[in-house]
Formats: structure tokens, C-alpha cells, sequence
């Protein structure tokens, strides 16, 4: 607020015109109360006090001009004329009222208690004077002071700043006008309107805080008068009022120093804290708004640490994860702080409360994983405790079966009971259930080599230790017979480990004290086989590998001479090549034959043999055990034929099929995923994904041709359903249709064979043209499919074709 100090008013009658005045009250006879010449009246400046500089906030009353008036009795005050200047923005609705009073009190300045309020108005002018009519305010006899006071209306406009001026002849008496004349313009003072309260903010050094020191920040939105006190109410302590506090300076900012103290027990007490300031107000008076942020935690409470996993115990997994888990959040944990016994830690992860980590067992037995204390910290600085150790046992070991009779065995009675000895205690993989009496038959295979997958009734029973399953058939095996006994991978022990998959195979005879009649036995690759006993013949090479038949009782009409003759595999495969990426196990490949009386051959007998081949280690490497089979070169076809009953006992080394004919055999290493010759495949990504082609593979480029008739199957015992392979794509394969039958040597093509063109209609069409045209007119001859006759009359005849 501003004011502007009026000066000191002297009213000075001259004297022609008193003597004008007396002449005319002698004249008319009247008597006229002419004012004192000496009187005067007087504007005095503000006192010491300065009511009206700072700020003031709604509804404030304050005196902003002081002013006196010389002794005169026969006077009377009637108005005072006072001019508020907008300093800023001030508007009329930020006054309630102008008052003037007269000071009647004996204390000195204003006092509204003791002072007489003589006039008052309520509409305020800004920046034209405001006249307040005091009617007939008697001065008195001697000088009397009189107060212009100013109210605030109850909702200024905040931030507007003002001034105050008496204005010019702004003081009316009953008899004079005086002018007012300013004696001192520099006493100027500005008000500011403030009607905002101050607010304050509390800070923390830390929250949540521990055991150490702590300081509490109150910061304001503007200076305060006065010093905000402060008291913080800790859980399990009464209020704690005595905190060191650095003083604001600025009147804004104070700083209090607080330790987190124990409650009566001695022990600290974890919870929230509560912060009060006490109510303190600005230059205006207005209150401060309390804090909202008034509370901290305190938490002096160490974190705790527990290792888990989900492996069961023991384990066989490796590496298996466990998961490390803080009551709280905390920071500063890494994989260096686990401590691993018999094992290392890997593969590390997570914030927060939840961590994990692969553990690898280096050997196996226990496996240990320990959490130290103080290696990680929580949002209070506490550090964790150490975790209790956690521990599992690793089993990495493949249980292993032993078979008695053992494989190979012959001679074994027909009423013998069949064991199986575990390396260590099994159960069933299924929902890790106990190997039973109840199950465990169910878990053997016992067969006749020679049967269709019939299995042979039987009992089992299993020892107390899990360990040894003995099988008793249900009726006593047939005689001369070639058995097959196996468990597959439908166990495993206490940690897991699946056993390998495994069989024996052992040959029966008669039980009882009669002699049973000999089978014609022979290891030197020969032996004669008889009708009623059959034979076993093998053949053992140098390099260890080997090749058996056996021959079951009725498998031969007549006596017959049983050869097995090695042949190494670069002389076998050079009139009887082998497909393209496959390769023969071994370094031979066996011709077995069947000679009768009369030296006649015999090919086909009357019940399957058993055929067995025994590779080396060293023939195994690189190559998929799993997938061997035992193929037979097939002279109609000219191509080698896999035997679809092939098994594999990949911890032997052994292979076993079954024919029920002599020729060449071999054992060829598993099936690629690549695609080779002779393969049928099917592409679910083609326009007609139903269709199903022949592959044939000349060097670099795979031909295929499409299967226009399932009847095609019935003519070639190689092709079969469960071989058919899936491909992504036809794009890196050449579509032929063209076939013949070749009727010259070993399956070659004859000087007059023709060349046909297979329609999907199943419709065939001769190529009406020479060989040079048909090569220069795009045809390719290694794009000719071999068929044999039987498919070639599968087809109607249509058309001729005459070019390409």
C-alpha cells in the first residue's frame, strides 16, 4: 500500500478580507462568531509506526493516515476526502470500507477499542477520491487527532498493491476549506494484498530409515515469521520433541537432525513414524498449510534369504535352477554371492525379492548352495542375513539291466523263469509311481522272434530293494524256439535317469532227463539246417563284427547247407550301389544262402529267421545308432530295401530283423533327414498337398514323380506308408512324368524300350520321337523313371506324344 504524507495545512485569512467580514456583521446588526485567526489545521505525517507498509491478507483493518487539528472550539470536522491509487491492479472490491476516528483514548495511535468512529463509507473509489462524511465531529478546545482507516475486503484480489492519498482540500471544518499542500512526498508507503497461504513441504534423507541419523527438511513456499517447532512420534516410543535444528536464515528452509531411537524395551520398533510442525503464518498472518508427507517408515529389520528348487531329490538334471528369495526388496545381490559346493553357478537373474540361477553339478553326490549374510542390502541399509543351505543330491548315472538267460544264450529249458538284474533301485516313469508286482509284467516284452508282435503271458515279480524283476511265463516256452526278451525305456531311477532301452534273445529246449535233439549249430559261417530243428549259424570276422541266422523247427521242407559269406563292402557295392547318403555299418556285406539236395537254392522258407549283425564301437561314431537297419538288395528293383522290423540294441552293438528269404544283406547306417533316392514324400505347402511323390536322385538333382494310383504301393514292398516324409518346399525339385521298363541286363534299359508319358489320369503316352529329339527338345534321361511291368499296365493308353 501506498501513501503519500500530506502537508501541514495553514489557513490564512488576510486581512481585507476580516475587515470585509466585521464591516458587514457591524452593518447588519448581527453578531458573527468569526473563527480565531490562529487557528489552523494541521496534517501531520504517519507516526514511527508505519501501519501501512508490508502485506495484509482479507479482512485486515489498519490506520493509514494520521492527521491533527489545531484548537478551536467553535469548529467541527465534516468530511475527509481520501484517494486510493492502484499500484498495480487494485480494484474498489478489494475495501470493505474507509473509517475515520477521532482519538478519544489515553493510549497514544490508533486503538478502534478506545477511538470514536465519527464516519464511515463503504464504497471505495480507486484512483478518484472517497469522501467520508463525519457530519459535525466536534475538534475541541484543544488539538485532537483524528485516524483514516482502511479495511480489506473478505476476498481481495491477491498480489494487488495499493497507496493511499489525502487528497487536495481533502479535510472540510464547519468554517473553512483548508487546503491541504504536501510538506513531504517522500514518505511514501505500499501495501500488498496477501491472501496465500504458505505451504510446506517435508523432505527425508532417508525413508525408510534404520538405526542412524536422519534429517527431516521443512521447506515453505515463503518466509514465515516466527520458528516452526517440530515433534516426531516414533512406534514404541512416547513423542520424541528434542531434535537439533539448523534455523532457516532465508525464514523458509529448517533442518532437523533425528536418530531413530529404541523403544523402552531397548530393542527398536518397526513402523511408521509421525512428523508435526507447529502452525506458524506468513508477513500477512496467514496460516501455513500443514504437510501432507508427514510420515517415514522405520525399519531396522534385517532381510532374510531362502534358496528353493523345483528338481526333485535326488536329481538327475543338469543344470537344474534354483530360486533365491529376499523377505524384501534389496540390491546389490549378484552371482558372485552364491556359493556353490560340487557344482558352479550360471546363467544369473532377477531384481527385487526373486533371483534365479542354473546350478551345474560337476560330479555325482551332493550338491550345496550357500547365501552369505551382508551381500545384499535393503531401501534402509540393512544388510540380509545369511540363508540356510540348501542342498540336493545329483545323479547323472544311466541305470543299466541285466539279462539271464543272458543274449545269445542257447540251450535254455522251456520252463526256465526269466531275471533282470537293475544297477540301482527303478521306477515307472509315469507319475513316478513304485514298480509293483501288479505292473511290473506289463513292463516286459517276451516274444517269439518268429511271431507278428504276440506277446508271451507271463508273471513278474519285483524284490523289496527295486531291483530285480523276476518273469515266470505262464506256460512253459516252446521248444527249439528263438525268444526276445526286453525292457524299454519306461523306468528310471530315484533321480530320473530314463534306463536305456535293452533286450536279450536266447533259444529254448526240452526240459527233462531225455536229451534234447541237437540244433545244427555252427560260428564258421556254415552249418545244414534240418526241418525238424532248424539251425543257428554265424559268422565272425576279424574285425569283430559278425552276422547270424536262426532258423526255427519248420522253417526249412528239406535238409539244407546254410552259408553266410562276407563280401567286403567296396566289391559288394560296385554291382549293387547304394543310395546316396547312406553307408554300409561294417566292412561287409553278407550273401547268406540255402542250398538242398541236388544243389538246389532255396529262397523262400516257411517261417521267418532271425537275422543278427553285431558292429564295433568304432563303426558306430558319427553316425544315429538309433536309426540302423538291416536292408536287402532286391533284384527285381536293383536297389537295396530296408527291412522294417530292424531293432537296435545300442548298448550291444546289436541289430536283429527278420525275412523269410536269402540275399544279399547289410547293415546300413539310419535314415537322414535329408531326403535320397527312393524316398516317397509329401508337401503340405504345395497346391495339392495331398499328393505323394517317388524321389530320384541323379548327382546334384532330385526328380520326383507323382504316385497317380495308391495301387502303385501294391507293386513295390519298399514303398510303405509310415517311410513317407514331409517336405517344406518343391522348389528345389524337378517334376518328371516319364517312365519305361527296362528289359535289358541287370535292369537296364533294352535297345526297343519305349518311354512313356504318366498323365494324373493314369493314362500313358508314347514318346513318339528319337533319342536326340527327345534330349534336344528339353528331355533329360536321367528324368526316366525304372517301373516294372506290373505298374506299366496299371495304365490306359492314350495318345502319342510327338514333341516336347
Amino acid at each position: 500500500m501506498k501513501q503519500k504524507i500530506k502537508s501541514l495545512i495553514n489557513l490564512k485569512a488576510t486581512s481585507t478580507f476580516l475587515g470585509l467580514l466585521f464591516f458587514i456583521a457591524l452593518a447588519g446588526g448581527m453578531t458573527i462568531n468569526v473563527p480565531n485567526a490562529s487557528a489552523a489545521i494541521t496534517v501531520n505525517t504517519q507516526p514511527a509506526t508505519d501501519f501501512t507498509t508490508g502485506t495484509y491478507k482479507a479482512d485486515a483493518v489498519f490506520s493509514v493516515v494520521e492527521f491533527g487539528i489545531t484548537q478551536d472550539a467553535a469548529e467541527t470536522l465534516s468530511s475527509v476526502a481520501v484517494t486510493v491509487v492502484a499500484e498495480s491492479t487494485a480494484v474498489s472490491g478489494d475495501f470493505a470500507s474507509l473509517k475515520v476516528y477521532k482519538e478519544d483514548g489515553t493510549t497514544t495511535g490508533f486503538q478502534s477499542g478506545e477511538d470514536t468512529l465519527v464516519g464511515t463509507q463503504t464504497t471505495v473509489n480507486v484512483g478518484s477520491a472517497t469522501t467520508i462524511s463525519t457530519g459535525t465531529t466536534a475538534i475541541g478546545g484543544t488539538e485532537t487527532t483524528f485516524y483514516v482507516v482502511a479495511t480489506l475486503a473478505a476476498s481481495p484480489t491477491d498480489t494487488n498493491a495499493f497507496s493511499v492519498d489525502v487528497a487536495a482540500d481533502g479535510v472540510a471544518t464547519s468554517a473553512n476549506s483548508p487546503t491541504v499542500t504536501v510538506l513531504d512526498g517522500s514518505a511514501t508507503a505500499i501495501a500488498t494484498i496477501d491472501t496465500t497461504a504458505p505451504t510446506v513441504a517435508l523432505t527425508y534423507s532417508e525413508d525408510p530409515a534404520n538405526a542412524g541419523a536422519m534429517t527431516v527438511t521443512a521447506t515453505y513456499s515463503e518466509a514465515i515469521v516466527g520458528t516452526p517447532n517440530i515433534s516426531i512420534d516414533q512406534p514404541g516410543t512416547t513423542d520424541i520433541s528434542a531434535v537439533a535444528m539448523t534455523d532457516g536464515g532465508a525464514q523458509t528452509v529448517w533442518t532437523y537432525v533425528y536418530t531413530v531411537v529404541t523403544a523402552n524395551g531397548g530393542a527398536y520398533v518397526d513402523g511408521t513414524a509421525t512428523v508435526s510442525l507447529s502452525t506458524v503464518v506468513d508477513a500477512a498472518s496467514n496460516n501455513a498449510v500443514a504437510p501432507t508427507n508427514t510420515t517415514f517408515t522405520i525399519d531396522t529389520t534385517a532381510p532374510t534369504v531362502a534358496t528353493t528348487s523345483t528338481e526333485s531329490d535326488p536329481t538327475s538334471t543338469s543344470p537344474f535352477s534354483v530360486t533365491i528369495t529376499f523377505s524384501e526388496t534389496v540390491t546389490g545381490f549378484a552371482i558372485g554371492d552364491i556359493t556353490v559346493g560340487n557344482g558352479t553357478a550360471g546363467t544369473f537373474a532377477g531384481s527385487g525379492t526373486t533371483y534365479t540361477a542354473n546350478i551345474t553339478p560337476t560330479t555325482n553326490g551332493s550338491v550345496t548352495v550357500d547365501v552369505a549374510g551382508s551381500v545384499a542390502i535393503d531401501t534402509a541399509g540393512n544388510n540380509n542375513t545369511a540363508a540356510t543351505q540348501f542342498s540336493i543330491v545329483y545323479d547323472g548315472t544311466i541305470p543299466t539291466v541285466a539279462f539271464n538267460p543272458t543274449s545269445g544264450t542257447t540251450g535254455v529249458v522251456v520252463s526256465s523263469t526269466i531275471t533282470l538284474t537293475f544297477s540301482e533301485a527303478m521306477r515307472l516313469v509315469a507319475g513316478n509311481a513304485a514298480i509293483t508286482n501288479s505292473n511290473a509284467a506289463s513292463l516286459i516284452t517276451l516274444k517269439k522272434t518268429n511271431a507278428s508282435g504276440a506277446d508271451v503271458s507271463k508273471t513278474a515279480t519285483i524284490n523289496a530293494g527295486k531291483t530285480i524283476i523276476t518273469v515266470t511265463p505262464s506256460a512253459n516256452l516252446s521248444y527249439g524256439q528263438l525268444y526276445y526278451v526286453a525292457i524299454g525305456a519306461t523306468v528310471e531311477d530315484t533321480a530320473d535317469n530314463a534306463i536305456v532301452a535293452t533286450s536279450a534273445t536266447f533259444t529254448t529246449v526240452n526240459a527233462g532227463s531225455v536229451a534234447p535233439s541237437p540244433i545244427p549249430t555252427s560260428t564258421t559261417g556254415q552249418a545244414a539246417a534240418t526241418p525238424a530243428h532248424g539251425g543257428v549259424i554265424s559268422k565272425t570276422n576279424t574285425d569283430g563284427t559278425s552276422a547270424k541266422v536262426v532258423l526255427p523247427a519248420g522253417a526249412l521242407i528239406a535238409n539244407a547247407v546254410i552259408t553266410i559269406s562276407p563280401t567286403a563292402k567296396a566289391e559288394a557295392v560296385l554291382s549293387r550301389p547304394i543310395p546316396v547318403g547312406n553307408s554300409i555299418v561294417g566292412d561287409y556285406a553278407y550273401n547268406f544262402t540255402a542250398i538242398s539236395g541236388l544243389n538246389i537254392a532255396v529262397n523262400a522258407f516257411e517261417k521267418a529267421l532271425t537275422l543278427t549283425f553285431i558292429y564295433t564301437n568304432e563303426q558306430a561314431e558319427g553316425i544315429d545308432e538309433g536309426a540302423l537297419k538291416i536292408h536287402y538288395w532286391d533284384d527285381a528293383l536293383n536297389e537295396w530295401v530296408a527291412l522294417a522290423d530292424s531293432e537296435v540294441d545300442i548298448v550291444n552293438n546289436v541289430v536283429t530283423a527278420t525275412t523269410t528269404h536269402f540275399t544279399y544283406f547289410a547293415v546300413f547306417g539310419g535314415e537322414s533327414s535329408e531326403i535320397m533316392d527312393g524316398d516317397i514324400i509329401q508337401c503340405q505347402n504345395s497346391d495339392n498337398p495331398f499328393a505323394v511323390y517317388i524321389v530320384k536322385v541323379v548327382g546334384d538333382t532330385k526328380y520326383i514323380r507323382h504316385i497317380v494310383s495308391l495301387e502303385i504301393f501294391n507293386y513295390y514292398t519298399h514303398l510303405k506308408w509310415e517311410n513317407l516324409k514331409q517336405v517344406d518346399s518343391l522348389d528345389n525339385y524337378s517334376l518328371s512324368g516319364w517312365a519305361r521298363v527296362n528289359t535289358g541286363p541287370n535292369g537296364t534299359p533294352g535297345p526297343t524300350d519305349k518311354v512313356y508319358e504318366i498323365n494324373s489320369d493314369q493314362s500313358k503316352h508314347w514318346i513318339d520321337m528319337t533319342a536326340e529329339e527327345f534330349l534336344t527338345h528339353g528331355g533329360s534321361d536321367a528324368a526316366i523313371y525304372s517301373v516294372n511291368q506290373g505298374e506299366m499296365n496299371l495304365y490306359t493308353t492314350g495318345a502319342d506324344v510327338m514333341s516336347l
